[in-house]
């Protein structure tokens, strides 16, 4: 798993900053944050947040907990059970449903609403593994 040090320089060339403009968001010097990514310098819990937030990524990412850059919010989590019993109800009552331009006959939409099911179970399954580690 890569360090902190190697996930910002990966970070930092994706957005395409220089050492300097992220010096310059974190209001430091571009020294610190070199050190920061070859692993001479541990940055504070408070950097860590305003890194994260530069990045937009979680701190657990920045720390090497997980290699999800993204951690939904309360705000940002859907009900998917909800969502896909709308979805359901809209593909049961719709007749003109397209796939690559043509109509959906009911058996290819209960195949689509099967697969649908088999993989919010999946998602769950992974949540409960994730959850017990």
């Amino acid at each position: 798993m890569k360090t902190l040090g190697e996930r910002l320089k990966d970070l930092r060339k994706e957005k395409g900053y220089t050492l300097e403009q992220v010096a310059e968001k974190l209001n430091t010097t571009k020294v610190t944050i070199s050190r920061y990514e070859n692993n001479l310098r541990e940055p504070k819990r408070e950097t860590i947040s305003q890194l994260a937030k530069l990045f937009n990524v979680s701190t657990d990412y920045l720390h090497g907990h997980t290699n999800d850059k993204f951690t939904l919010t309360k705000e940002d989590k859907i009900d998917i059970k909800n969502s896909l019993e709308k979805i359901k109800c809209d593909l049961s009552t719709d007749e003109t449903i397209l796939f690559d331009g043509e109509p959906m006959c009911k058996e290819a939409i209960e195949s689509l609403l099967t697969a649908m099911e088999v993989g919010l179970s999946l998602v769950k399954q992974k949540q409960k593994r994730d959850n017990n580690i």
